[in-house]
């Protein structure tokens, strides 16, 4: 299972993250309880800083920053983006390195977000997550879902694609997984 953070993406993201990140800034200082320039930050703040690798951002404390952009949004706008705010803790707390990585955090906040809606990034998330437990029983459902799933909002549909196919991929590989065990 693969997150979106490619070599492509983190192309993507390296040219064009410094200046979103310029702009979004801007807009959460002007808005600054407005759900769209919360999420237009914590979305810029994160790609800018995606390409970095998850040493660079614990040894800078980009990270750290994340984590509390991630939980101002759960604070002030927890339904924005379908629960974007819990998404990216959950991903936090599922790839950071130890000490900060934790199972049950991960599982807390992306089973939040996929509480408000059961959307296609969201039961990607989840099967992504419990793969990555060694849960492939628990994984399957969770990406058969995301291959119909709709994308519950324009930055969703932005990779929804992506994510389609990636779930049939790992769909596939909980089916081999699973078949082997009986």
């Amino acid at each position: 299972t693969r997150m979106p953070d490619t070599p492509e993406h983190k192309k993507v993201w390296r040219t064009y993250g410094p200046r979103a990140l310029e702009l979004a800034t801007r807009a959460k200082k002007q808005r600054p309880n407005d759900s769209e320039a919360l999420v237009a930050y914590a979305d810029a703040y994160f790609f800018c800083n995606s390409d970095k690798g998850v040493l660079a951002a614990a040894r800078t404390g980009s990270g750290l920053k994340f984590k509390a952009n991630s939980k101002e949004l759960i604070c002030k706008c927890p339904k924005a983006d379908g629960g974007i705010g819990y998404c990216y803790l959950g991903a936090f707390f599922l790839m950071a390195p130890w000490p900060l990585c934790s199972a049950k955090l991960a599982e807390q906040h992306l089973s939040s977000a996929y509480k408000i809606v059961a959307s296609r990034r969201n039961a990607y998330y989840l099967g992504v997550m419990h793969y990555r437990f060694g849960k492939p029983e628990k994984a399957a459902p969770y990406f058969r879902q995301a291959i119909n799933a709709r994308c519950a909002s324009p930055s969703e549909a932005d990779f929804g694609e992506w994510m389609a196919r990636e779930a049939r991929l790992a769909l596939a590989e909980c089916q081999k997984k699973t078949s082997r065990e009986y």
